[in-house]
């Protein structure tokens, strides 16, 4: 688990299994959003929309390979976007 920040450890910790499940979330790890990122050709300024943004972990790598990028995520689960905002500030 060490490849998810800080704020997606902690809310790991205390997210009931349940409730994840209902949602359908699963932790994409991180050579397998590497591996989708080379998939995007990522360009400067290039807008990437997340529809199950999660935690946000898959829009910060986006943006540690492409900081310019405009990233947009969206989630069913409320509760979840605050850790998404923590991860990915102004998105």
């Amino acid at each position: 688990m060490t490849h998810f920040s800080e704020h997606t450890r902690a809310w790991l910790a205390e997210a009931d299994l349940a409730h994840r499940k209902r949602h359908g979330q699963y932790m994409t790890p991180a050579p397998l959003r590497e591996a989708l990122i080379d998939q995007l050709d990522l360009q400067p300024g290039m807008r990437v929309l997340d529809p199950g943004v999660g935690t946000g972990e898959f829009l910060r790598s986006v943006l540690e390979r492409e900081p310019s990028a405009q990233v947009y995520g969206w989630d069913v689960d409320t509760d979840v976007l605050d850790v998404a905002n923590n991860n990915v500030p102004n998105s």
